[in-house]
């Protein structure tokens, strides 16, 4: 009877053992912060008056529907598509964009919930902290492309970008990651990518997330006052 019971128990014990090895101890589904960054990312694509076709980039802030963007990816747009990192495509029900002197913002809404956001984040940054830059450049081909650097220099204003008190960071940009987010290792959003200089990979420039969340808090009132969707 005892032999019976030891073998009961070994078999047991080798097929926890068994199991331990051969199988995981648990399945994750957390999400890395890099990761939350790119699903948050939106490929924008904006027809203008004229009939052109404009590549950018955007970021999810409201889990509604609500897309922050550089403002001249919609400031003389006709109409607005939204691919989301799902694949699923969005015709912009509205799109928003005031002309401060300082800032280039824009906002986008889709008829959407449950959306993955990120948060503007107002933090205090240092020469060499690192950034992520997620967008679109040339467009669909190469969405949600993913760069990291670190910040390069502060209170750029520089002729083509307007007077603008601009971050700069090495992550690299280029056309069509206009509009999407310049994020911190909290995955925050620090700042807007809005441009950078030609022929020069590594010179990217973002409107600060001090200037966006103001221009976040202004969209929200004229949403109240002016019924903007």
């Amino acid at each position: 009877m005892n032999k019976i019971r030891i073998f009961i128990v070994l078999v047991v014990s080798i097929g926890f053992i068994y199991a331990g090895i051969f199988l995981p101890s648990r399945i994750s589904t957390s999400v890395s912060i890099p990761e939350k960054i790119v699903q948050s990312t939106v490929y924008v694509e904006t027809i203008v008056a004229d009939g052109l076709i404009w590549s950018g980039s955007g970021v999810i802030v409201g889990e509604n529907g609500l897309i922050m963007t550089a403002g001249h990816m919609v400031s003389n747009a006709a109409s607005i598509k939204v691919t989301l990192f799902n694949s699923k495509e969005y015709q912009a029900v509205s799109f928003y964009c005031k002309n401060y002197p300082d800032a280039d913002i824009g906002f986008i809404k889709i008829d959407a919930v449950n959306l993955p956001t990120l948060k503007l984040k107002n933090s205090n940054l240092n020469y060499g902290d690192v950034v992520y830059i997620c967008g679109c450049p040339f467009g669909n081909e190469l969405a949600f492309t993913l760069t990291k650097g670190i910040v390069a220099g502060f209170n750029r204003k520089l002729e083509g970008l307007g007077e603008k008190s601009l971050l700069q960071v090495d992550a690299q940009a280029w056309p069509g990651n206009s509009g999407g987010p310049v994020c911190n290792e909290k995955g925050e959003i620090i700042g807007i990518l809005i441009g950078g200089i030609s022929m020069s990979d590594g010179i990217s420039l973002c409107t600060t997330a001090d200037i966006a969340i103001i221009a976040l808090a202004k969209y929200k009132l004229d949403m109240i006052f002016e019924n903007i969707k």
